[in-house]
C-alpha cells in the first residue's frame, strides 16, 4: 500500500483521482493546494509517490500571462519535485501533455520530436527536461503526455464541444480520427504507475480512435437529443481547415501510433459507453 500525495488537488484530475483512490483501491491519499504558500513548509517524507496534477491551462495565451505559464508549469512544477527528492519521495508522476509536440494534424511515434508551438507545450516540455535531470534509482519520475482527456463535469476542449451539442441540431460529418482519453482510463493508468512505481514516459490513451462525429453523436445519446450529421456542414468545415485552428483542433485527425507492444490493460470502459456517461 503506497501514501500519495497530490498537488493540485482542486483540479478535475486532482480531484478524481483521489476519489479514484479512495473507491478502488486500499492506497491512502492526502492532497494539497499550491496557491499557498504554507506548502513549502510541510514535510514530504511521509509520501511514497508525488502526484503533480497543478497546471496553467485552459487559459488564453496573452503577452500579459506569458511569464505565468512558465512559473507555473515549469518553475514550480521543477521546485515541488526538487522538494519530494530531498525529502526521501521514492516516485513522481507529472502530467504532461499531447501539445509538446505542437500538432493539431498526424501521427505522433516514438521518432516525433517534440516542437511546441505555444507557451503552454513549451512550459510543458522545459518541465519535463528538468525532471529528467533530477531523476536517479532513488527517485523515479513518471512523465504522462495524454491527448485530451474528458469526463463528466471537465472543462477545457470537451466542456466547449459538449457545449457546442447541446446547442447545435446539425453537426458536420468530418472522418477523422483521433486518440482521447476518458477520466476512469487515465485513473486506472495512474493507478498502475503508483503500485509498478513506473518511470519514464508514457502516452496512455483509450483503446479506440475516435471520429469527431461520433463523439458528437455519443455526446448528444448522452443527453438525450438527437443530433443530425450532416455532409453538406462536413465539407464547409472541411474549408474551413486551413483557415481555422480552432476547426483544426476539433476535426483533423491527430493520434499516437498503435504499436504491437502497446498494453490497453488500464482501459476499463470504452470511448462510447465514457462519452455517454460523461453528459448524463
Amino acid at each position: 500500500m503506497s501514501n500519495i500525495l497530490i498537488t493540485g488537488i482542486s483540479s478535475y484530475i486532482g480531484k478524481s483521482f483521489a476519489a479514484y483512490l479512495q473507491e478502488h483501491t486500499a492506497h491512502t491519499v492526502e492532497g494539497i493546494s499550491l496557491r499557498d504558500p504554507a506548502w513549502r513548509d510541510r514535510s514530504f517524507a511521509c509520501y511514497d509517490t508525488v502526484f503533480h496534477a497543478v497546471g496553467l491551462t485552459h487559459v488564453r495565451e496573452t503577452p500579459q500571462n506569458a511569464a505565468a505559464y512558465f512559473e507555473i508549469n515549469r518553475d514550480m512544477t521543477l521546485e515541488v519535485a526538487r522538494k519530494a527528492k530531498a525529502e526521501g519521495v521514492r516516485q513522481f508522476i507529472y502530467m504532461s501533455s499531447m501539445s509538446v509536440y505542437g500538432l493539431d494534424e498526424g501521427v505522433i511515434t516514438p521518432a516525433t520530436r517534440p516542437a511546441p508551438i505555444n507557451n503552454y507545450g513549451r512550459s510543458k516540455l522545459e518541465a519535463e527536461m528538468g525532471l529528467r535531470r533530477l531523476e536517479d534509482e532513488h527517485f523515479k519520475v513518471c512523465i504522462l503526455r495524454p491527448p485530451m482527456v474528458y469526463g463528466k463535469g471537465c472543462k477545457g476542449n470537451y466542456h466547449t464541444m459538449v457545449s457546442l451539442v447541446e446547442k447545435m441540431p446539425v453537426f458536420p460529418q468530418m472522418h477523422n480520427s483521433r486518440s482521447v482519453l476518458s477520466i476512469d482510463n487515465l485513473c486506472a493508468f495512474l493507478v498502475i504507475a503508483v503500485e509498478q512505481r513506473l518511470d519514464g514516459l508514457y502516452f496512455p490513451q483509450n483503446r479506440e480512435r475516435v471520429c469527431t462525429s461520433d463523439m458528437a453523436l455519443w455526446i448528444a445519446e448522452g443527453l438525450g437529443k438527437k443530433l443530425l450529421i450532416s455532409r453538406a456542414a462536413g465539407a464547409f468545415t472541411h474549408l474551413l481547415l486551413p483557415l481555422s485552428k480552432t476547426a483544426r483542433k476539433a476535426f483533423c485527425s491527430l493520434s499516437y501510433e498503435e504499436t504491437e507492444t502497446m498494453d490497453y490493460c488500464y482501459c476499463i470502459t470504452g470511448s462510447r459507453e465514457s462519452i455517454t456517461r460523461s453528459v448524463r
